[in-house]
């Protein structure tokens, strides 16, 4: 980073491959401080979202581990911690039937589609590599009994919205890194429950 006084440059490394550079007001920066363990969660991560360890958790390919969206964040989050799979289906979608090794660190339920401040508070409480159980407004399940589940991990939360790492989240079986902003996560959801294991690190 390099300022002239009024603005600095930033240098930062792409996703794929290289540098870049922006200049930016420095009256725009706000320092924040990434706690380690959450740096690191988000490091590995990274690893499998672009195909360090394997392309089978590769962005922008299909998932072939099973489960859908479940199957994708189930066997991500038990390699990330270490932890047995998040299981079953609880209230309507929202939640998790089965988290050993696990707890629940937030819910919101039956809340106002332009509740964006109860979602926004409600994330506040989820960490890098948090599992998300959630409903649907728009869907239900195969039954058609209850909103329809989708199950994703979060990459980092950030003052707009969240950054999900979850497979099949259109229904067409893709792996993908998307930001969802407050009022995307309240007019699309009906329902979150976040998860974090036990011993987060």
């Amino acid at each position: 980073m390099r300022s002239d006084g009024k603005a600095l440059k930033i240098i930062y490394s792409s996703v794929y491959g290289g540098k870049k550079e922006r200049w930016v007001s420095a009256d725009a920066i706000e320092e924040v401080t990434i706690d380690p363990i959450e740096e690191t969660v988000i490091k590995r991560i990274e690893d499998y979202m672009y195909g360090l360890h394997t392309n089978y958790w590769k962005i922008n390919t299909k998932w072939t581990g099973g489960g859908e969206c479940r199957g994708f964040a189930q066997q991500l989050y038990s390699k990330l911690f270490g932890v047995d799979h998040i299981t079953g289906y609880g209230y309507r979608n929202y939640t998790a039937a089965n988290f050993p090794g696990s707890h629940e660190v937030g819910r919101l339920f039956d809340f106002d589609r332009y509740d964006l401040e109860g979602v926004k508070n409600l994330f506040a409480n989820a960490k890098p590599g948090a599992f998300v159980q959630m409903g649907r407004r728009n869907s239900t399940n195969k039954a058609g009994t209850a909103p329809g589940p989708h199950s994703a991990i979060v990459h980092h939360v950030d003052s707009d919205g969240v950054w999900f790492y979850e497979a099949n989240a259109g229904g067409t079986g893709m792996i993908t890194h998307k930001k969802y902003t407050w009022d995307d996560l309240a007019r699309s959801n009906r329902g979150f429950t976040i998860y974090l294991p036990n011993n987060y690190a």
